[in-house]
């Protein structure tokens, strides 16, 4: 029949597909499978996006922000942060360089053009990071909800439903007002967990790389789900329940999503391409 015209097959969970659905499962397997099965949610998100144009005018407003940030970085490093390494370490600053000082002149020379390299690659990754790192990830996930709750319900019928002509893009109200709410405080308390693991930078670079990872890994991949179980109508202790027993799949779904964003102009296509990732997730899990 048609599913979109049926009235829902379970109130409760707002689970419009109830029929299909359960067809899509995959169930757990051990840790590092989950792991790898986790991260694969994200490229196959951005797959899904890239081959359902109809998806794409609901991703354009996060996208065309993503990519005015990045290539903003990039405008901010090739004009004016390359110039200044340029006047400070090129021939012209080191012409009167003489003497002992000639072997050190071409390091600095080396050095110059090095940091002139990584200063338009790192800054765009950076500036994405802070996008979506605390504090500024609050702000911008807030604003972009209306946006990514509407993506992953579309996502939902595109993946159910066979005929795209009939999509239809309906959200709830009070859906998008508690992501808006559950998005603030997820921030909130990653910015607490950051702080709680401050001592793990004590620990000579394994530490760090933990630190920098870890928590955003974690609630990245909470944040990008949440929006999803929130249209279901999941409560507190069903999201937590849901997540941490599946917790290796989602921790691989939220660091496939930190090691998008170190991946110059593709990153720009990470909220997008995990919020519908996020859909393909909630889909497989052993749901209610």
């Amino acid at each position: 029949g048609d599913l979109l015209a049926a009235p829902s097959g379970c109130p409760a969970c707002r689970d419009e597909f109830k029929g299909e659905a359960p067809e899509l499962i995959r169930p757990r397997g051990l840790a590092p499978f989950e792991v790898l099965r986790g991260m694969l949610y994200l490229p196959r998100g951005a797959l899904h996006l890239l081959r359902n144009p109809r998806l794409w005018k609901l991703a354009a407003v996060p996208l065309l922000i993503n990519f005015g940030v990045v290539f903003l970085a990039l405008a901010v490093s090739w004009f004016f942060v390359v110039p200044y390494i340029e006047g400070v370490t090129g021939e012209e600053a080191l012409k009167d360089w003489s003497g002992w000082w000639v072997p050190l002149s071409y390091a600095v020379w080396f050095l110059g053009k090095a940091f002139e390299v990584l200063a338009v690659v790192f800054l765009p990754l950076i500036a994405s990071w802070l996008l979506v790192a605390f504090p500024l990830g609050i702000v911008y996930k807030a604003l972009f909800i209306p946006f990514m709750e509407r993506l992953g319900a579309a996502t939902d019928r595109s993946l159910l439903v066979g005929d795209q002509e009939r999509l239809q893009f309906q959200t709830s109200q009070l859906s998008i007002l508690w992501g808006i709410v559950d998005a603030v405080v997820l921030g909130l308390l990653q910015g607490v967990v950051f702080l709680i693991l401050l001592p793990m930078n004590f620990v000579p670079l394994l530490g760090s790389i933990v630190w920098l990872l870890l928590p955003p890994a974690i609630f990245a991949s909470m944040d990008f789900s949440d929006i999803h179980l929130v249209r279901r109508g999941y409560g507190t202790k069903e999201k937590i329940k849901l997540w941490w027993e599946h917790q290796w799949r989602f921790l691989g779904y939220g660091l496939s999503f930190c090691f998008f964003l170190t991946l110059p102009v593709l990153n720009a296509f990470a909220i997008p391409a995990a919020t519908v990732g996020g859909a393909l997730l909630y889909l497989e899990l052993d749901r209610k």
